[in-house]
This record gives C-alpha cells, structure tokens and sequence, in this order.
C-alpha cells in the first residue's frame, strides 16, 4: 500500500525541470502572439516571421505557431506542481495561496489592457486579443466570468478558467489524496468527465464560450499522474491508465463539443492541434528524464516571471506595435522591441506584485498558525 504522507524520491530535485518548462511555455505563448498576431492582422510582412514558419511551423506542422504547445506545456505544469504542493498543504493554505497567486497579478493585467485599449482607439485601431465592453464585463474578468456572457476581456484568460476548475476539485479532494493518491485520481477524473458532460448539457453554458474548456483539464490531470507517478506514491499502472483515461476523454469531449477541432482541417489544415499535444508530451517527459540540476537562463528569468507575462505579453507588446506603426523601424526590430517591453513588463510585476502577493499569504498562513497554536485546550 502506497501512503501520501512519505515521498521516496526528493521531489525538489524536479522542480528545476518544471521551472525549465515554464520559460519553454512562455517563450512560445509570447512568439506566437507578438512575432506573428498583430503583423498577420495588419498584414504586415516581417522576416522573422517567414523564417519561423519556414523552420519550425511548416515542417512541425505546429497548431497556432507554437502558442497552443506552449498552453498544453503550461496545463502538464500545473497538474504537475499543483500535485505537489497540494500534498503539503491543507485546505485553507491551498486556497489562499491559489487566490493571491492569481488574482492580483490578474488585476493589474487588466488595468494595463485598459490602457491598451486606450492607445489602440487613440491610433484608431481596434484592440487585438483584448475584448472591450462595459463595468460588468471588465469587473466580471477579475473573477473570469467574463467567459460566460461574452468573449474574454484578455483572450488568454480563458486557460486561468481551465486551471481554476482543476484547482476546486483539488481543493475538494485534498484530504483523500493526501490519505489514497489512488483513489483520489480515481475520483477526480470521474468528477471531471460528470462535469464535463453536464455544463455542455446546462443551456446557459453550452452556448457560451465557456463550454469548450473543460475538456482541457484532462492535461492537467495528466500532468498530475506523473507527478504521483514519479514520486512513487501511485502504481506505474495506476498512473497510465488514469493518464491515458483522461487523454481519452479530452478527445472524446473535444470533438463532441468541436468536431474537427482535433484532426480535421477546422482551422489550418496542415496544422493540427493533436501535433502539439504529442509535442506537448514529448516535451515534458524528454526533459523529466534528463532531469536537470538547476534551470539555466534566460529560462530561469522567464520561468520566474511565466505568470506575469503570460498576462501583460498581449496588452504591451501590441501597444508597442500600435506606438511605432507606420515609423521606419522594421517590423522585425519592432517585434524584438515589443517582447522585449513585455519581459520588462512581467518582470515589474513578479517584483511589485507577485513577489508582494505571495508573501502576503505566507504572512496570513503564520498569523493563522499562530492563532490556532495559542488557543487553549478545552
């Protein structure tokens, strides 16, 4: 019998490789929008841009120019480190941390796409990827519930909603992975597929934009079974099946929900997305096993500030290029210019903001610690 209490492998040793994926995830978000997005709408020509294609999307047959791989990467992530720290962590610690890990680098994100907005109006352009529209619709995005009545304020929002609903059931089923890891996989991925099923079937959801998105929790559910698996706290067989379950399910799921989406030509016909999942996996698992001492840079810089600049990559970088169009600088210094204001950006933010929120609940789990310590016994 395995127990949850004892972990036989130092888990930290991994931390580094997972800290690796978030700047790979990062770099390839933040290439996909400011190296190709704005240019392609405006058809705007740029050299890097060919190349890329030329290099990497074509012959790879990459989805969304490597920004879906770099999602995918983040959800594997997730399920991964949100496994391991659940098993050290009781409820409430879980929840304040997960709530000033996401919300207050969200609101500032939210301001700066307002400014964004500004600036695009102000060039007469319509924002890109930022989705104006009244109080409620902004204010409903500090909750993502934006998704629910309209598009996403900030478009790449809608994966915080995927991450949001494996950390609930997490969350629910703290004390059962804690004593059964097993069991508890057992249980959460049925708990995923019944939700699954019934908000695709609830009519205010089915239409909204919401209903593709549950299908994607299966990543991070995957991402989980390796972590169990790799800490020797679930059976290799156990951890399979579970993984290739939810695989299972997330397709089935998404091409109910989207035919085509998987492996017809919805989109891109030379282009799809079950290649970045494959990618995806490939990935994750090549660089576990090379298990690396320490994360070199600049993916130690960029795995630091991954959160940030997942958010703020979109509303600065097109701000930059709403600034300089129609200048002489190049497309292609441009491009280098907006991701580089992006990084800036995120980095600002990890210091001033995520840095900050993170201590906040380091302090409030203390004080709380303390009270309970210093209540007398009846």
């Amino acid at each position: 019998m395995l127990h949850a209490a004892v972990t036989p492998e130092s888990s930290r040793q991994h931390l580094a490789f997972i800290h690796g994926l978030r700047g790979v995830a990062a770099l390839l978000v933040v290439w996909a929008h400011l190296g190709s997005v704005w240019l392609a709408t405006n058809h705007e020509p740029s050299i890097l841009d060919v190349a890329y294609a030329r290099l990497i999307v074509e012959p790879f047959r990459v989805f969304q120019n490597g920004g879906h791989l770099g999602v995918i990467i983040f959800f594997l992530v997730s399920g991964f480190i949100i496994t391991y720290t659940s098993m050290r962590e009781d409820r409430t610690s879980f929840a304040v941390k997960r709530i000033l890990r996401l919300g207050p680098p969200l609101a500032v994100a939210l301001v700066v796409c307002w400014l964004y907005v500004q600036i695009a109006h102000h060039y007469g352009s319509e924002p890109i990827s930022v989705n104006d529209g009244g109080l409620r619709h902004w204010l409903s995005a500090l909750f993502l519930l934006d998704g629910f009545h309209g598009d996403y304020v900030l478009g790449v929002t809608w994966t915080l909603s995927i991450e949001v609903i494996f950390y609930a059931m997490t969350f629910v089923l703290l004390g059962l992975t804690r004593r059964n890891p097993e069991r508890s996989t057992w249980v959460l991925t049925g708990l995923w597929a019944v939700f699954t099923v019934l908000q695709a079937a609830v009519p205010p959801l089915r239409g909204s934009a919401f209903v593709s998105l549950p299908p994607y929790v299966g990543f991070l559910l995957v991402g989980r079974c390796i972590y169990l698996w790799r800490a020797e706290l679930i059976r290799p067989i156990v951890a399979a099946l579970n993984a290739t379950l939810a695989l299972v399910f997330f397709a089935t799921f998404t091409e109910r929900l989207l035919p085509g989406q998987l492996f017809g030509p919805r989109i891109l016909p030379d282009a799809a997305p079950y290649y970045s999942y494959i990618y995806a996996l490939v990935i994750f698992l090549g660089l576990m096993a090379a298990a690396p001492k320490r994360t070199i840079q600049p993916f130690t810089m960029l795995g630091d500030v991954s959160y940030s600049l997942y958010l703020l990559h979109i509303p600065v970088g097109f701000a930059v290029f709403e600034i300089t169009a129609g200048s002489a600088i190049p497309n292609e210094v441009v491009t280098l210019i907006a991701i580089a204001a992006a990084i800036a950006a995120a980095w600002v933010s990890y210091r001033l903001v995520e840095r900050p929120s993170q201590r906040l609940a380091r302090r409030l789990l203390r004080h709380r610690t303390r009270r309970v310590v210093d209540v007398p016994a009846a």
